[in-house]
């Protein structure tokens, strides 16, 4: 991504150790893009499954993922 132009690293004022990555103006116009195929996707498939299917699929979905993080010794080792 930082090759591509759509991040850059800089010195993270906190931490001389580490770098923060920030979003150039690419990097800005690719996530808009995204965000904006995002929601007319999902309006898609509102449309064609109903708002309550879709409110339940996101629902499941976001609960697989906190499981997945919490499950992880990896993420547990960050987290607790």
């Amino acid at each position: 991504m930082e090759r591509r132009g759509y991040v850059e690293r800089r010195p993270d004022p906190a931490d001389a150790r580490a770098r923060l990555l920030h979003l150039t103006a690419r990097g800005e116009a690719a996530l808009q893009a995204a965000r904006k195929f995002h929601q007319a996707y999902e309006r898609k498939l509102r449309r064609r499954f109903g708002d309550a299917a879709i409110d339940s699929l996101r629902e499941v979905l976001t609960a697989m993922v906190g499981e997945a993080q919490i499950s992880s010794p990896h993420f547990r080792a960050l987290m607790f």
